[in-house]
């Protein structure tokens, strides 16, 4: 009976672990992954380009897609697609495009175009098109110290930024003159987010050439308890735009358990995932050593 108690107990904080370091998404007992990609479609589109860009999504199986300098609402019909479009003031707007079986709720734009933001599985997904060039360097920083956190002040538990950010913030980022911005870095800093490219890759991977300069504008930004769940990024060169595209792999952190009296068993499954029993072995010798700190075991264990 004690050995039997003792595995059920063990089980318990396997599953405890896994949801506080993996953040990983459970839906029917299995893991729930998302395919994001980001993208500046450069304006206008003809039928030609509007059939190239439906065959990517298709052939890469793009779940959810940021679009920037969007100029044409008409454009976006793509089966099995729904869309959010911003065209806003500045006549160069963002879109989200979605797959149909997705949900986004809680939607805001910005007057200008040039942001949404939207709720998918507890997750605020963000997208963003910063005034580009060194003549505009003042209305950049101010796009990013003003505007978008007005946009992103409903914060969720998880942050999902990205779009055409128009600068960089490391020399390595870029081969060229390509402007930093201190108010971008300070709102990363301040969001605890993280640069998904450089939390996977160690290649430069480079978005956009002009002339003989190279810079990284495009990218993906996770909160940083997110991190677990990428999966894998990568950039790919489209016909469509002069930007290349960057496709991000995430499990979604979002609430698994079903709450109330009901019979529970653990998926199996999610003890194969990293290092789950390096883990647990750490958490468990942790926490034995507390149990003298409670006045009885049923009090430990609650604790």
């Amino acid at each position: 009976m004690c050995t039997l108690m003792t595995v059920f107990y063990l089980l318990i904080c396997t599953l405890q672990l896994l949801i506080t370091t993996l953040s990983l998404v459970m839906a029917s007992n299995n893991l729930l992954i998302r395919k994001f990609a980001t993208v500046n479609i450069c304006g206008s589109f003809s039928n030609v380009k509007k059939d190239i860009f439906q065959h990517f999504l298709y052939t890469y199986a793009i779940d959810i897609i940021f679009l920037q300098e969007v100029t044409n609402e008409n454009f976006i019909n793509i089966n099995g697609y729904t869309s959010i479009i911003n065209i806003g003031t500045s006549g160069r707007g963002t879109a989200i495009l979605v797959k149909e079986s997705i949900t986004l709720e809680n939607v805001e734009m910005l007057p200008s175009g040039r942001g949404i933001v939207a709720e998918y599985q507890q997750c605020a997904l963000v997208n963003i098109y910063a005034p580009s060039g060194n003549n505009n360097r003042k209305i950049r920083e101010e796009f990013y110290s003003l505007d978008v956190p007005y946009l992103i002040r409903k914060l969720q538990p998880t942050l999902i930024l990205a779009g055409d950010f128009n600068c960089v913030l490391e020399a390595t980022d870029c081969t060229g003159n390509t402007p930093k911005s201190k108010a971008l870095e300070q709102l990363i800093s301040n969001f605890k987010l993280i640069d998904v490219w450089k939390a996977k890759r160690t290649t430069p991977g480079y978005t956009y050439q002009r002339a003989n300069t190279e810079s990284r504008i495009d990218r993906i930004y996770v909160s940083e308890n997110f991190k677990p769940g990428i999966s894998s990024v990568d950039t790919y060169n489209v016909p469509f735009s002069d930007h290349n595209a960057v496709i991000a792999k995430l499990y979604l952190p979002i609430e698994f358990i079903e709450r109330g009296r009901k019979y529970w068993k653990i998926n199996n499954s999610l003890l194969a995932y990293g290092n789950v029993y390096a883990e647990f072995e750490k958490e468990w010798n942790t926490w034995s050593r507390k149990k003298n700190q409670y006045p009885d075991s049923a009090d430990w264990w609650d604790n």
